[in-house]
């Protein structure tokens, strides 16, 4: 059997989708998020694996951690991503596994959020104070990335 790895992933935040069709649990959620940045208040992952051409999506829900493959050509995903970052939708930041080697120790992250769940897949480095934000995540993965 062949391992495959991610070749790259491409993570962005936004704004989740309008709250009449949420349930009351995460129309809650949805209230504490407001306090947060419209484009910073969840975040996904889409990772690359080119010999099969399929992405895998990483989408931490309040409820349940949702990861599934998607035949998207790769090449139009990434462009529609740049004109929703370009209209000021979304942020997004494209990561090399390389660049985010995951340390040999334990990774451990205290509080389980959207951006703490990416952070661990995409191999940034834990720390204590986070990254629990998006808007913390996309700053840490643009520091490590240097």
């Amino acid at each position: 059997m062949k391992v495959t790895f991610i070749d790259y992933w491409i993570v962005v935040t936004l704004n989740p989708p309008s709250i009449e069709k949420l349930s009351l649990k995460n129309r809650v959620l949805y209230y504490f998020l407001r306090a947060l940045d419209k484009k910073y208040r969840h975040v996904m992952a889409f990772g690359y694996v080119e010999n099969i051409k399929k992405w895998i999506v990483i989408d931490p829900a309040s409820d349940a951690l949702h990861i599934y493959m998607m035949d998207y050509d790769r090449a139009t995903l990434i462009d529609h991503f740049q004109k929703m970052r370009d209209a000021g939708d979304i942020d997004m930041r494209v990561v090399i596994p390389e660049k985010m080697p995951a340390e040999e120790t334990w990774q451990i992250r205290p509080f389980l959020t959207c951006a703490s769940i990416i952070a661990h897949h995409i191999g940034l480095r834990a720390t204590f104070g986070g990254p629990y934000t998006p808007k913390k995540l996309i700053k840490a993965i643009d520091k490590q990335q240097k």
